[in-house]
């Protein structure tokens, strides 16, 4: 069984502070706020619902793939994973040797999308019903089982 280590990172727009041996990551569309971190509007429904940008600082030598999850900790619905939240994002296979998520949200060669909590495959930005949610964007690298997470609210 693989072991998976998840950390949780602060975040200054365009810094981060806290680092994890081998992999690490940032968005540019996850800023400060209010002593927590925020997902600008445009990434959800009040916005665009476009796929935000993911950087990709440091990713351990050897990794073959990148799993993409971003889930609302405390969504529910027929989608839900039990116990798990509401998935809105869920990415396997992305190439180790990746620098940046493309902009325009296309999936690289090799990579696939899982169902979503709307039932779609692909991203779904967040749009809770009473905002704001509690969200984590993580990203784990195969074969080592490093992982590194952003958590924000929308």
């Amino acid at each position: 069984m693989r072991r998976i280590l998840t950390f949780a990172m602060l975040l200054v727009p365009g810094l981060v502070i806290a680092q994890v041996p081998g992999l690490r990551f940032h968005s540019p569309a996850v800023v400060a706020s209010g002593g927590g971190n925020k997902l600008e509007e445009a990434y959800g429904c009040r916005g665009k619902d476009v796929v935000p940008p993911i950087v990709f600082d440091a990713i351990p030598q050897g990794t073959t793939s990148l799993e993409l999850t971003m889930i609302d900790n405390g969504g529910v619905g027929p989608y839900a994973a039990e116990g798990k939240g509401f998935v809105h994002w869920h990415v396997l296979g992305l190439p180790g040797a990746i620098s940046a998520y493309p902009r325009d949200g296309a999936l690289p060669a090799g990579a696939r999308a899982t169902m979503n909590g709307f039932g779609n495959a692909g991203y779904g930005g967040p749009c809770p019903p009473h905002p704001p949610h509690r969200y984590t964007l993580s990203v784990t690298a195969t074969p080592s089982g490093a992982s590194y997470s952003i958590d924000f609210t929308y």
